[in-house]
């Protein structure tokens, strides 16, 4: 066992973080990068607001598929590859962006783009935490949550620039996403004598960590941390609409970045806030997720920009600093490798495909009842939900 983890890891295995690292930015940069597109696509054919909540639904399916399939292909390949097939499955999905010429390609790219996402969401953060040193891995958990949430706020914004400034944007994003996605799979092939961390054995479907106690907490993080993704998700959704409805007139990058905010803010505090305990951690960031719920519904019934932008960068501290640390938690409790594999995979699953419920309810809610509506009745659930997770974990972290 020691001999798998030496204290000071060899500079080959810290070249295969980074370069695992780097791929979990590219690959959920991925996964927010189309939605300023969609208008684009719709000059050619038909993109509603119902298609593309269905489109975000066809991206949270493909993330519970990676997650449901990760265990087993890690079982048969190891991390390493399955990082590998990750990126493949980007490749695929950009591969589809780029001949798209009616919904059914954007649904299957979505799909993939999901796939993709799900495996690195849950081999990333267990591969990159296996190479690093025994001291340093909760440290090494944060920065791979961190390189998830700065990769999906990079998407929207670098996605807007295109829409606004590139001749072909679609042509642009995604064949420069494809060629980094190519270069990865090149350096993680090349690093393969960096991996030490051997086999994963085929344990069954994921599962809590087995640590006692401990799946109370389980279930507790998860339900903060669908409450926090799914404010991502809100505001992914409700930024165009709103900015239109306050007479705005913003273009994609502005757009973009004001989702970005959100995501920003987030990163910052997994890497500014990094020092705060497991505990307190939690319990600060679930107070802010719910105090960024009461901004954003103010902001939305108020129609003030300041209040909305404030409201998301709140709301993506309170995320970044809960879902940094419930991964961790949740890593800490397990007792081995594979273990952590199928207790990360199930975290991953329960938050992003429970996410997806209230986006879409909320895109009901606003088609039939306006937008401010939809905000408060999306931040009255958020909280309720939240508050529920903090019951169930807070007396046992």
């Amino acid at each position: 066992m020691n001999n798998a983890h030496p204290a000071s890891p060899p500079r080959s295995s810290a070249s295969l973080v980074a370069a695992v690292l780097g791929l979990m930015v590219v690959v959920m940069a991925h996964s927010n990068m189309p939605t300023p597109l969609y208008y684009i696509y719709g000059r050619d054919f038909e993109v509603t607001t119902g298609a593309i909540t269905v489109i975000y639904v066809m991206y949270a399916v493909g993330i519970a598929v990676g997650l449901v399939l990760v265990n087993a292909v890690t079982a048969r390949v190891g991390q390493r590859y399955t990082l590998v097939l990750a990126a493949a499955a980007g490749i695929v999905s950009n591969l589809l962006f780029l001949v798209a010429d009616g919904i059914g390609w954007l649904l299957a790219a979505r799909i993939f783009t999901g796939i993709a996402c799900g495996f690195v969401m849950s081999v990333g953060t267990t591969l990159a935490v296996e190479l690093t040193a025994a001291e340093h891995r909760q440290r090494t958990a944060v920065a791979a949550t961190a390189c998830n949430v700065s990769g999906m706020g990079l998407g929207p914004v670098l996605g807007g620039i295109a829409a606004d400034h590139a001749a072909s944007p679609v042509t642009v994003v995604f064949t420069v996403h494809l060629a980094l996605l190519v270069l990865l799979v090149v350096q993680l092939v090349l690093l393969r004598r960096a991996d030490t961390t051997g086999s994963v054995p085929w344990t069954g479907w994921f599962r809590p960590p087995s640590a006692a106690g401990f799946r109370p907490a389980f279930y507790g993080l998860s339900l903060i941390g669908l409450a926090g993704v799914g404010v991502f998700g809100l505001i992914a959704a409700l930024t165009p609409a709103f900015l239109t409805e306050i007479g705005v007139d913003a273009s994609f990058t502005v757009s973009g970045l004001v989702v970005a905010c959100t995501f920003a803010g987030s990163a910052v505090a997994q890497f500014a806030l990094k020092r705060v305990g497991l505990r307190s951690g939690v319990l600060t960031g679930a107070s802010a997720v719910i105090l960024g719920l009461v901004l954003l519904a103010v902001a939305v019934g108020t129609g003030q920009m300041w209040l909305y932008i404030l409201a998301a960068v709140v709301s993506g501290i309170g995320q970044g600093m809960t879902l940094s640390r419930s991964v961790a938690a949740v890593s800490a409790a397990a007792q081995d490798a594979a273990e952590r594999v199928s207790a990360v995979s199930l975290f991953y699953f329960l938050v992003y495909l429970l996410a997806s419920v209230p986006v879409v309810l909320v895109g009901v809610v606003q088609r039939n009842a306006g937008l401010g509506t939809a905000a408060v009745a999306f931040s009255v659930l958020s909280a309720v939900v939240v508050a529920v997770g903090v019951a169930l974990a807070g007396r046992r972290l």
